[in-house]
Formats: structure tokens, sequence, C-alpha cells
């Protein structure tokens, strides 16, 4: 059985903060106050502190510069993928749809390109691995393949921006077994997409191979999205996001 890691109270300042970032309740432009007064309100020492800020500052939400402080960023405009894998799962799910979007929009591609660039090795492979799916039947190492298969596609498309893009994706999921689970949930429907796949990359052309893979991913994601009761939630999220305006508890000035 796997030991589950207690969360650090590094991580978990780094989380409150995150997410109070996020929701609009620090906003950027602002100023976190000092080392010490944060070190107070969280009862911490100023080590465990610095640790927490080191990871929202490699997330790109907070710049720390000597003699001013710890400033707060626009996370549009900084922030990495990285920062969505880090969020509470609420949140998580308020912008799955886009989450999906970003997943389609590098697989309609990669596959477009893997019809120019991959080699005959690279297709062989990608059928070993599409019949082991036809006889798998656990979702969780079903998900795992399938994101094997994606990263085998993306290497075949020769793309290293496109494939170091995937891994934050890929982290997503990997930490979200639930949405596996949905949609996953009907193994047999989706165990000819693979040989599809491959069918698609052996005919050598793009302008099908994204018209064909467009519709099918749009199929299976308009599917998980109903399953999880998740396309009205989010419409209602966006707007209670727009008219946020609750201040944070830590009363930043």
């Amino acid at each position: 059985m796997k030991a589950i890691r207690a969360p650090r109270t590094a991580d978990l300042v780094a989380s409150w903060l995150r997410d109070q970032i996020f929701e609009g309740k620090i906003k950027a432009g602002e100023l976190l106050p000092s080392e010490r007064k944060l070190a107070e309100i969280f009862k911490i020492n100023r080590h465990t502190l610095r640790s927490a800020l080191a990871h929202l500052e490699a997330e790109g939400l907070v710049r720390a510069r000597q003699g001013e402080g710890v400033r707060v960023l626009d996370y549009r405009k900084s922030g990495g993928l990285e920062m969505i894998a880090n969020l509470p799962k609420e949140h998580q799910n308020d912008i799955l749809a886009q989450i999906l979007e970003l997943r389609r929009a590098v697989a309609i591609e990669a596959i477009a390109l893997a019809c120019l660039r991959a080699t005959t090795e690279q297709i062989d492979e990608m059928l070993v691995l599409a019949a082991l799916q036809e006889d798998e039947t656990d979702t969780i190492d079903y998900m795992k393949r399938d994101l094997e298969f994606a990263r085998l596609v993306l290497r075949a498309a020769d793309n290293l921006p496109m494939e170091l893009l995937f891994n934050s994706v890929d982290r997503f999921y990997r930490a979200r077994p639930d949405i596996a689970r949905h949609r996953f949930d009907n193994l047999e429907e989706t165990r000819g997409t693979y040989n599809l796949v491959v069918e698609l990359i052996s005919r050598r052309d793009p302008a099908v191979a994204r018209d064909v893979v467009k519709a099918a991913l749009e199929y299976v994601d308009a599917k998980t999205l109903e399953k999880r009761g998740l396309r009205k939630k989010r419409r209602r999220n966006s707007a209670r996001e727009r008219t946020q305006t609750e201040s944070s508890p830590l009363a930043i000035s």
C-alpha cells in the first residue's frame, strides 16, 4: 500500500495564499505583509514561510525584491500551468472545461504533426500500446497508459515545447484520478480510439486527422463534463468571480 504523505506546513501556507490570489482576495500589485507579520499570522517560523513563498514565486504568482518585499503578480500574465495543478479541487473543477480545451488543442495539432513526422518504429510502438488497452480493465492503469500513448504521439510530432506543455497536463490528470473515472467509466467506448489515431497518422493526411480528432475529442469531453455536472456550475462561478469583492483576512494595505 502506498504511504500517504502528510502535507508540509509550507505547502499548506502556499496553498492558502495561492487560493486567495486566485480568488482575487489578494489582488495583483499588492504587497504582502512583512515576513515577520506573515510568520505571526500563520504561527510559523520564517524559514517555513520563505519556503512557502518560494513555491508561489516559482509559479509566477509573487515576486520578492530586496528592499520592497513580496509583491503579488497578475497570474494571468506571469503564472504557469503548475498553478492549476496546485489549486484546490473546487477551483480545478471550475476551470476543467478550459483544461480539456487545452488538451484538445494540443492533441489535435500533435496528431496532425505526427502525420508528417512519425517514423515507422513510432507507429509500431503506438500499436503495441493500443493492443494493451484492449485488455486493460483497471480504470487508473488505463488512464496512465492513455497518457503514455499521448506522450508517444507528442514524441512522434517532434515538437519539444508542445511535449513540455503536456507535462503539466499529465501531472494534473495523475493528481485527479476522479476525472479518469468519469472519462473512462466505459472502457469499451474508448478502446477503439487508439487504433483510430494510429490509422490517421499512418494515412499521413493532417487535414483529415485534425477534423476527425477534433470531433471525437469534443464528444468525449462534453460527456465528461456532463457526467460531472460542471457546465452550469462553471458559468455560475465565472459570474461570481467577476463580482468578487471580498477582502482577504490578511487585511493587506
